[in-house]
């Protein structure tokens, strides 16, 4: 029996229309207008890498960004080319973006890395296509998160993909720990798409490979401010001894989501 994908629950918003701007949320949103304050915004382009149908390329647009997208899902694509146009979004076919190299000011992610099997070549395209002077932001769920956000399940992306990762998936199944995603469907036809999405669709990485491979692809990386600068503000910037906010910012990244930002260096 063909069984659905995990993306493919109901109430998943990329397999609808378009109909407006997402804001991508504070940090994004305060981090771009951090490195582009003193810029025109119109003169910078912006690339939204696994940019789904278009929410937040369509937001940096109505902010003055020139901004592109590109994600391998063509129906997700489609579902924003009538709100943005045809120019504004790409399907990634193939291992090579269809931008010239040095092309792009800025390039963001949100919830990508973390479904990227190949992140060597991502990171390949990401520096090749960046401009030199260029920066980034990226930003993913941490390896050692204590609820898979995609199946919400405890803790079952901790254990080695195989039988023991199914076996602890089906018992969350079964005692409604999960995300509560087609519920018509037996319990073992409920593991099979559960485990097939986790297996084949999510890779958590430490953060020390993360950042080998995107210094591989010659980008540099800063594994530590902008995580520390989303610490500071959902804590209200308060008063806390430096140590203490390395400290947060450390189990923030590490057991919450990663804030990690790129550089490519200016000829």
């Amino acid at each position: 029996m063909d069984l659905p994908s995990l993306n493919e629950h109901d109430g998943h918003v990329k397999l609808s229309p378009l109909q407006g701007a997402s804001d991508p949320g504070p940090s994004i949103a305060n981090w771009l207008f951090r490195v582009s304050d003193g810029r025109q915004r119109s003169s910078l382009r912006v690339l939204d890498v696994g940019c789904g149908r278009g929410d937040t390329v369509a937001w940096l647009v109505e902010q003055g960004f020139d901004a592109l997208g590109i994600d391998v899902r063509a129906d997700y694509v489609a579902n924003g080319r009538d709100y943005l146009g045809p120019d504004r979004l790409a399907v990634l076919e193939g291992e090579v973006y269809p931008f010239p190299d040095d092309h792009f000011d800025i390039v963001i992610s949100d919830q990508v890395f973390e479904h990227v099997a190949d992140l060597a070549q991502l990171a390949k395209e990401v520096a090749r296509t960046t401009k030199p002077g260029g920066v980034g932001l990226h930003v993913f769920p941490a390896k050692w998160i204590w609820t898979e956000p995609h199946l919400r399940a405890p803790a079952v992306h901790w254990l080695p993909k195989g039988r023991l990762r199914r076996g602890a998936i089906k018992l969350a199944l079964a005692t409604g720990r999960t995300a509560p995603y087609f519920t018509e469907w037996t319990l073992a036809e409920r593991t099979r798409i559960f485990s097939d999405y986790s297996e084949h669709e999510t890779f958590y990485r430490r953060p020390a490979e993360i950042r080998r491979v995107l210094e591989a692809a010659g980008l540099s990386v800063n594994l530590r401010d902008a995580s520390r600068q989303r610490v500071l503000f959902k804590l209200g910037y308060p008063g806390l001894p430096a140590p203490l906010i390395r400290l947060a910012a450390w189990m923030y990244r590490n057991t919450r989501v990663m804030y990690l930002t790129t550089s490519k260096a200016s000829e």
